[in-house]
């Protein structure tokens, strides 16, 4: 589906398409191919907002309608969720946006997608920015993504320089790697991931310290022991985001770090009551689909295929749907 690449145009075109996921699909939960082509206007249209009502929406099924306008392709499978990862990262939703990654990533294949390359670089850095270190593939991604994991990249350098902690060897090594950061656009997220490594080094002296001066903390997180302002700023902005407990004496210039684990107010326990019952809910899921599939039909007659004869084996077919 082309859609006309003017400003104007493509937000004129948001309705429609909205308009469009709401009649192919025959429930809310199942993915077509107009959501991919919506979440890249809304994405270069930075409409980020309407495109977070379809982002809430939990994906459990896939449109298997089979005409040629409508039929789901790998390719429009791995777009919605990378452009949904792209979207969360604009909105500065970052752990909502390693999610989406991880579906692009762990998405069968049996060769690798520019779009799964592309997904690699974005979630390696987003982990830095909201873990402090490179979170590695889960086992079940494809042994075609894991091996470009760990073929060398720009992104792996950042990553190892980040976890020394030198702030001044990584602003090097994102300037010597510039041209390749901006050919493929990551040059603000790279930025975000060079800022957050102060504060993942203040957070780092919340679990070993009680009490520093602003000048010590400017020291230990990579700045000049005068910039005692720019410290402040920082520490004030990681108060208010809820980043760290701290207190500042603006007479002494000491900061008290306070612990919070034994703190845990009503909102965090309804959070909790929340996410517990999204978890029993996806479990009932798993458990019906499983069901669902180990009964089918077509699961006995390949089941029984492979046991009775090992040259029914090719039968079973392999991950074609998801091949890139």
């Amino acid at each position: 589906m082309a859609i006309d690449e003017g400003q104007q145009a493509m937000l004129r075109s948001l309705r429609p398409l909205s308009c469009a996921v709401e009649k192919l699909r025959p429930s809310a939960e199942t993915l077509t191919p107009v959501h991919a082509e919506l979440m890249r206007v809304c994405l270069k249209a930075k409409a980020y907002h309407f495109a977070e009502r379809l982002l809430d929406q939990p994906i459990y099924d896939i449109s298997v309608m089979n005409n040629g306008c409508n039929q789901m392709t790998p390719q429009s499978f791995l777009c919605y969720f990378y452009y949904g990862a792209m979207i969360r990262i604009g909105m500065k939703k970052f752990t909502q946006a390693l999610q989406l990654l991880l579906v692009v990533l762990t998405c069968p294949a049996s060769c690798l997608s520019m779009v799964q390359a592309d997904a690699f670089k974005k979630y390696v850095l987003v982990s830095l920015k909201v873990h402090g270190d490179q979170q590695q593939l889960p086992v079940y991604a494809s042994h075609i993504v894991m091996r470009y994991a760990k073929s060398p990249s720009y992104v792996l350098d950042i990553a190892q320089a980040f976890k020394e902690g030198d702030i001044a060897a990584l602003r090097r090594t994102v300037d010597e790697k510039a041209q390749q950061i901006q050919a493929d656009r990551n040059v603000g997220l790279v930025k975000q991931v060079v800022a957050s490594l102060q504060r993942h080094k203040v957070q780092t002296l919340t679990k070993t310290y009680l009490t520093l001066s602003l000048g010590e903390i400017a020291r230990e997180v990579g700045m000049e022991e005068a910039q005692t302002a720019e410290v402040e700023e920082l520490l004030f902005d990681m108060i208010s985001t809820g980043e760290i407990r701290a207190r500042i004496d603006q007479n002494t210039g000491n900061v008290f770090f306070e612990d919070d684990q034994d703190e845990m107010d009503v909102r965090m326990v309804n959070k909790m009551q929340d996410k517990l019952s999204q978890i029993l809910e996806l479990a009932q899921r798993i458990s019906s689909f499983e069901q669902e599939v180990v009964s089918s039909e077509a699961y006995i007659r390949k089941t029984a295929a492979l046991e009775g004869d090992p040259r029914a084996v090719p039968a079973l077919g392999g991950y074609d749907f998801m091949d890139m």
